[in-house]
């Protein structure tokens, strides 16, 4: 890869300055909390036939043919010498406190909606660079570059990225990339005459299909055979597994891409919201309002909230929280891995319940739950706002605010540093 420093990549002009409000606007938790995991992978196989890649036809950066059917198509991936990517060092960065580092060496540029997207092996967001992308506990950044056109909504899974390289409105195509070698393709390409002011607005990166949202909802591009199909809802947050498509959109719903069937993954009959995917897509974790007084809560009139967990492999459920009925504490941004799930929570000197789902994204308090255990264990030597987690063994990841920069970055906490206190409790309502 080729170093590059010097450059200053932290603000672009007043879109720098509005995501500085943004963020700033978020720390005093007025921005809408929509969940998006954009969570693709795991190392499996490459994405494709036989190991050898998703794709469509055309050359990525193109004008190419408009619309799906103009598109060709060649599943198989040709380019095998790694790609001398542009790198981004770990220069100037903020410092994060005790046990954290900041991850990727780029400012985040996601919609306030979104965070960055991850696999077991990759990070992913979009950048004042273009695409960024680090690989998981690594201090290099790269990212698929800026011209003609910007690179937005990224996705990773395996060694593939996705996004919508955008020309303008209603103008642009969204591209399958290879992090390894840089071979890129087109899964979709829409002009004005056809798409008018509608533009792509998410891609996600599967093993077997790219996705993209559009009007109509939900499209999917076949990375074997080409075939492109209208799955159609709309999703605020997606997830990608080996058979399907895990969709957040008020309840998580389970889509089967080749079928575009859909059903719920566990439905208690009330709002389900903040869904997310374990980096390996073998677990699930939410936030669920079927347990009292979250029944007939919405986002913008909210009371209660527990974290539930799935098992993708065994199919079972399981409650994590059990703070209601008697004392229900406001919960965002789980993430779950192995025997740890986490997320935030309003300290002991902020309102433990909230009633606007807003006005969680100032939640200060980190939480730990040992799911071998049931001991939950709440930050108290720091407060730590991370917003959009992942997490990685012992490693959380987030969008984390500086306020010195008025940028947002991806944080990286150790859960082990010894420096950090922690207050732990058991759960006795907790079945291992």
């Amino acid at each position: 890869m080729t170093a590059r420093g010097g450059e200053d990549v932290g603000q672009a002009g007043m879109g720098g300055a509005v995501r500085a409000l943004a963020g700033l606007i978020g720390v005093a938790g007025l921005l809408p909390l929509l969940s998006v995991a954009g969570c693709p992978s795991q190392e499996d196989p490459a994405v494709g036939t036989g190991g050898s890649g998703a794709a469509t036809g055309g050359a990525a950066g193109a004008a190419g043919s408009s619309g799906v059917a103009g598109n060709s198509w060649d599943p198989v991936w040709h380019e095998t010498k790694p790609k001398d990517w542009t790198t981004y060092p770990p220069d100037n960065l903020p410092d994060c406190g005790d046990g954290c580092r900041i991850a990727m060496n780029l400012p985040l540029r996601n919609h306030a909606s979104y965070g960055h997207v991850f696999s077991e092996k990759w990070f992913a967001s979009s950048t004042a660079a273009g695409a960024g992308f680090s690989a998981v506990g690594s201090n290099v950044t790269a990212a698929v570059p800026i011209g003609p056109g910007s690179p937005l909504f990224p996705s990773v899974y395996g060694d593939f990225i996705s996004y919508l390289r955008s020309f303008g409105v209603a103008d642009g195509q969204v591209e399958v990339a290879n992090l390894i070698t840089g071979e890129t393709k087109i899964a979709f390409r829409y002009t004005p005459e056809e798409a008018g002011k509608n533009s792509v607005s998410n891609t996600v990166m599967g093993p077997r299909h790219v996705f993209w949202l559009f009007p109509g909802g939900i499209w999917a591009r076949n990375l074997q055979s080409g075939e492109v199909k209208h799955i159609g809802g709309e999703c605020w947050g997606y997830c990608t597994t080996q058979t399907s498509l895990i969709c957040d959109s008020g309840t998580i719903r389970v889509i089967d891409p080749d079928t575009g069937s859909k059903k719920f993954l566990d439905y208690g009959g009330e709002w389900q919201t903040h869904g997310t995917c374990s980096p390996g897509r073998t677990q699930y974790a939410w936030i669920d309002y079927r347990d009292p007084p979250g029944p007939g809560s919405t986002e913008f009139n909210r009371s209660g909230g527990e974290v539930y967990v799935h098992d993708l492999k065994t199919g079972k459920t399981k409650r994590v929280t059990f703070d209601s009925p008697t004392s229900p504490r406001g919960k965002v941004y789980p993430a779950i891995d192995g025997d740890w799930v986490v997320w935030n929570e309003p300290g002991e000197s902020e309102d433990a319940n909230p009633k606007t789902n807003a006005g969680l994204l100032g939640a200060s308090t980190l939480v730990k739950f040992d799911m071998k255990t049931g001991q939950r264990c709440r930050l108290t030597s720091r407060p730590m706002r991370l917003w959009f987690k992942s997490l990685h063994g012992t490693r959380v990841y987030g969008s984390w605010f500086d306020l010195p920069s008025s940028e947002v970055w991806l944080a990286d906490l150790d859960l082990e540093q010894p420096t950090l206190t922690w207050d732990c409790v058991p759960t006795p309502q907790w079945v291992p």
